[in-house]
C-alpha cells in the first residue's frame, strides 16, 4: 500500500479534540439549558469532523449517534461505581440504623443497601416503663427504620442525559402523590405532577421550594419541621451542574439528581437521601 493510501491520524485526533473542547465548554460555560446538551454537541460535532476528514457512510453516522452518548454515561457510570466500592456503611444514628450493602444485579443497580440495627448503651436518664400498644406495633411495623431499603439506578445511557436515582419504598401504597423540586429547575422533568396542586404555603419551606402535591393536605403532612431540614441538607447538592427532584407516587419515593457525585457528596446524597425516604415512610404511616 502506498504512503499516499495510509491512514493518517492527525485529522482524527483533531476531530475528536475539538468535539471534546466544544462538550467541555458547553459543560463548563453553557449554562443548565448548555448543559443537558453538551453531550448530543459533542457528538454532532464528532460526526460532521468525521464526514468531512473522511466521507463516512450512512451507517457510520448512526453508529456515532448511538455510541457517543452510551460510551460517555457507561465511563461517568463506572467513576460512580467506584466511587461507591470506596464508601463504608451509611451510618443514620439518629435512626438506630445503618445501611450495608447487599448482592444485586449489577446491570439494574448500582448498589442496594438494607438496615441494620446500631447497638447502642441503654440512657439510663431515659428509661420508660410504658410499652408501646401492640396495635401501634402492628400498624408501624412495615414504616420503621429496621425495615429500610434503598437502591442507587443509573437511568438514561442511551439517552443526550441521564439521571442518577435513589430510590425507597412503602410497606403500602402511599396515601398521596407529592414532587418538590427546585424553583430555578428546567427541564422535561419539571413538568412531572404538573397537573397536580402547587402548595405554597406550608410553614417553614424555603424560597427554592416548589412543591406539587395531591392531595394538596398531603404535602402538609409530610413536610414537618424535621422533613424539611433534612430537605435542607439534601438539596444543597443543587447547583448550576446538577439539578435535583424528589417525587412520592405509589409505593415508591425517589431522589433524583441529573448529574454524578464525587464521593463526599455521593455519601451525602446517600445518607440525607435515605434520612428523607424513611421520614415519608413514618410520616405516611403514622
Amino acid at each position: 500500500m502506498s504512503l499516499s493510501l495510509a491512514f493518517d491520524p492527525k485529522p482524527l485526533a483533531a476531530v475528536v479534540g475539538v468535539s471534546v473542547l466544544v462538550g467541555y465548554g458547553m459543560r463548563e460555560w453553557g449554562g443548565r439549558e448548555g448543559r443537558h446538551y453538551a453531550v448530543a454537541v459533542a457528538g454532532a460535532v464528532l460526526i460532521c469532523g468525521l464526514d468531512y476528514v473522511y466521507e463516512l457512510p450512512l451507517y457510520a453516522y448512526l453508529a456515532a449517534i448511538v455510541l457517543a452518548p452510551l460510551l460517555y454515561h457507561r465511563g461517568v457510570r463506572s467513576r460512580l461505581k467506584s466511587a461507591l466500592a470506596a464508601l463504608g456503611p451509611i451510618e443514620l444514628n439518629d435512626l438506630g440504623i445503618r445501611l450495608v450493602a447487599i448482592d444485586h444485579d449489577p446491570e439494574k443497580y448500582l448498589g442496594i443497601w438494607r438496615a441494620e440495627p446500631v447497638e447502642r448503651e441503654p440512657d439510663p436518664n431515659n428509661q420508660s416503663i410504658m410499652a408501646r400498644p401492640k396495635a401501634v406495633d402492628e400498624v408501624g411495623a412495615g414504616s420503621r427504620p429496621e425495615s429500610l431499603m434503598v437502591s442507587l439506578e443509573f437511568e438514561g445511557e442511551m439517552d443526550d442525559d441521564y439521571d442518577i436515582i435513589l430510590t425507597g419504598e412503602g410497606a403500602k401504597p402511599f396515601s398521596g402523590e407529592l414532587m418538590l423540586f427546585h424553583r430555578e429547575s428546567i427541564g422535561g422533568f419539571t413538568s412531572v405532577h404538573e397537573h397536580h396542586t402547587e402548595v405554597d404555603a406550608v410553614s417553614g419551606t424555603e424560597e427554592w421550594m416548589r412543591v406539587r402535591s395531591d392531595p394538596p393536605g398531603y404535602a402538609f403532612r409530610l413536610l414537618d419541621a424535621r422533613a424539611l431540614e433534612i430537605l435542607h441538607e439534601l438539596f444543597v447538592l443543587q447547583s448550576e451542574d446538577r439539578q435535583m427532584y424528589t417525587v412520592v407516587e405509589g409505593d415508591k419515593i425517589r431522589v433524583v439528581a441529573t448529574r454524578t457525585f464525587e464521593k463526599e457528596d455521593l455519601q451525602k446524597f446517600l445518607t440525607w437521601g435515605a434520612l428523607w425516604i424513611q421520614k415519608v415512610r413514618e410520616n405516611d404511616g403514622q
